[in-house]
């Protein structure tokens, strides 16, 4: 199955592989059955990002902007000496 393109081997060179046609028997699977799903789950990849997408544009309002505040984590923060020195930050 190597392609001389040292990329990942196309979905003909993987059909027209004997191993894989054997392991294909064997599972009962047939090449038009996996185009199918993949076509499928192409499909349904595009609709999911358009969703994505709109709700992206609908956010932009604020309403649904996540909380930027930093929150600072530290066990000795105010308790000693090392008060300020580096404590983690998440925002």
């Amino acid at each position: 199955m190597l392609n001389g393109r040292s990329t990942e081997p196309s979905l003909d060179e993987l059909f027209g592989d004997i191993a894989m046609r054997l392991l294909m028997g064997r599972d009962g699977v047939t090449e038009s059955y996996i185009r199918a799903l993949l076509s499928k789950l192409k499909d349904a990849r595009t609709v999911a990002l358009a969703e994505a997408k709109c709700a992206r544009g609908a956010s932009k309002s604020g309403a649904d902007t996540p909380d930027r505040t930093e929150t600072v984590l530290s066990s000795r923060a105010g308790k000693s000496s090392e008060a300020g020195k580096n404590p983690l930050r998440f925002i």
